[in-house]
């Protein structure tokens, strides 16, 4: 399609590209992003540049809790610990004995992503084993 030179005089004035802040703004940008320049040493004088910090609060956490039944062995509950908590032996028996005394015990604190992918991991093992073992999950205390 030919363009005459009438057409190009209409649409030239209606761009709004033509004030002086839309050009200076440009330049900087050009000069920014301009990957040929290796000294920069055209910027304006009044040229002001300001480094924003991100400030991103941490997730929220979530305990991840067993609860105690009458039929899953402490056998059993302790490979959970140390096959999905990274738990060792020690520290697994100590909240296996939680468990079993307590009724809950904590298996670690996790963001809210992690801490439900265990959950459905541990019940996933245990159902696929017969077990009736329950895992459950609540927010973390922030004290």
């Amino acid at each position: 399609m030919r363009q005459t030179s009438s057409h190009k005089a209409q649409t030239k004035g209606n761009t709004g590209y033509e004030s002086a802040e839309y050009v200076t703004k440009m330049n900087i940008l050009a000069w920014i992003c301009h990957p040929i320049m290796s000294t920069r040493t055209s910027l304006p004088p009044d040229l002001v540049v300001e480094k924003l910090t991100a400030k991103t609060a941490p997730p929220p956490m979530f305990k991840v809790i067993l609860l105690n039944d009458d039929y899953t062995p402490m056998e059993f509950v302790v490979h959970i610990l140390e096959k999905f908590f990274g738990k060792n032996s020690e520290d697994a028996f100590r909240v296996m004995l939680q468990v079993h005394h307590e009724g809950k015990g904590v298996c670690g604190v996790y963001p809210f992503d992690i801490a439900s992918s265990r959950v459905a991991q541990v019940a996933q093992y245990a159902r696929a084993r017969q077990h009736p073992l329950q895992c459950v999950l609540e927010p973390a205390d922030d004290a």
